[in-house]
């Protein structure tokens, strides 16, 4: 009995080509833009229009009238009294310019202001108003 004769040897399989070289990469964007201008902000209270009176402006200026001390600089022995102070003046603006006599009195008896803060208010409403 013969062999089989051997198969022939395979041939040698070729390299593979030399790979394209790669595209160049692109340039990266420019940096981020600046964010959008803000926007403004809400007008103050009080701000419709001039005061009906030299009380109603010291109200509408934050109840302060250059040169007294302003409502937030009123104490009583380090006690802050600025709360009785613009509650004062809120009243006597209310009841209409001017408020003399028993409408002040009735005004700080209101606030439950004392004399200190009465003193406050009197000097905001002659800076406003005048002596």
């Amino acid at each position: 009995m013969g062999g089989g004769g051997s198969g022939g040897g395979g041939s040698a399989g070729s390299n593979g080509g030399a790979g394209a070289g790669g595209r160049a990469g692109t340039g990266g964007g420019a940096g981020e833009t600046m964010g959008g201008a803000g926007t403004n902000g809400k007008g103050g209270a009080g701000g419709g229009g001039p005061a009906k009176n030299c009380i109603d402006a010291i109200k509408l200026n934050g109840y302060v009238s250059t040169p007294a001390a302003p409502c937030s600089a009123c104490k009583d022995n380090q006690t802050d009294e600025s709360a009785k102070c613009e509650m004062m003046i809120d009243c006597e603006d209310a009841a209409g310019y001017p408020c003399t006599g028993n409408c002040v009195s009735n005004c700080q008896n209101t606030a439950g202001a004392d004399v200190v803060v009465a003193g406050c208010v009197s000097s905001l409403v002659s800076a406003s108003c005048g002596p």
